[in-house]
């Protein structure tokens, strides 16, 4: 398998773009992020504070803290539990805050974790947005690892099918009662029960045939970007600042 890597600068250091409309209109920019890691927070609040955008704290639950665990029976990294009860009680936050109204049309929420990278394509965002249809419940932001190949829609979008990742997304407000129901049985990783949903057509899942968030290279994870001509792209953000991006053909059938 042949590997081609190179650096990529993440934005322009003079200039600030124009802040995302997409973002400023959502009823709500969340992070969630441990009390015991500051610093992540801060990182996080400075790449939005970049364009323009201010950042809600959720304090995320640490996962010793978490009394009813994942129960599936494959081996569950300890960090997941936390991750799921954190996501559960944030969606439970936003709904006690902003109860969906029709005459509101549909609001949405961006929820973010504080791994994320903010690419310069950001300042595209407001263009791929106004493309979604107006159906649309969940959409991933960037940097998911694609375990079966999403449906391409169009230059701009894509559906889909089985997506793994919880570090850039918007949610509808009326579509988060379903995530709770369906993330308080406990079953799987929080990302992994998205999955199922989008495996079982259960909601109207989108992402963009770019990405606008990779994950932070610090959690030792990769994540299969967006499929560009039948090539898969895993990204690797190192603590400098810098990406390294290494794309590799014929990954996934």
């Amino acid at each position: 398998m042949k590997l081609i890597s190179k650096l990529i600068k993440l934005t322009a250091a003079n200039e600030k773009p124009a802040p995302v409309r997409t973002l400023a209109n959502s009823v709500g920019n969340y992070c969630i992020s441990l009390h015991s890691q500051p610093e992540r927070l801060k990182e996080t609040r400075r790449q939005l504070k970049f364009y323009g955008l201010d950042l809600e704290h959720f304090p995320a639950v640490p996962s010793k803290e978490v009394t009813e665990r994942i129960t599936r029976k494959e081996r569950v990294m300890p960090i997941a539990n936390g991750c799921l009860q954190s996501h559960i009680d944030l969606y439970k936050q936003i709904l006690a805050s902003h109860k969906p109204d029709a005459a509101e049309g549909r609001p949405y929420v961006a929820v973010f974790e504080d791994d994320i990278v903010a690419l310069s394509t950001l300042n595209q965002l407001d263009d791929h947005f106004a493309r979604l249809p107006g159906d649309w419940d969940f959409v991933y932001l960037g940097g998911n690892y694609h375990f079966h190949k999403p449906v391409i829609l169009d230059e701009h979008l894509i559906r889909p099918v089985f997506a793994l990742s919880t570090h850039a997304q918007l949610i509808r407000i009326d579509f988060l009662p379903l995530l709770i129901q369906e993330l308080e049985k406990k079953a799987f990783e929080v990302d992994v029960v998205f999955a199922r949903l989008q495996e079982a057509g259960i909601g109207r899942w989108y992402g963009f045939t770019i990405d606008f968030f990779w994950q932070h290279g610090r959690t030792s994870a990769s994540y299969t970007s967006l499929w560009r001509h039948q090539i898969g792209e895993f990204h690797f953000a190192t603590a400098n600042g810098v990406i390294d991006q290494v794309i590799i053909r014929n990954y996934l059938p």
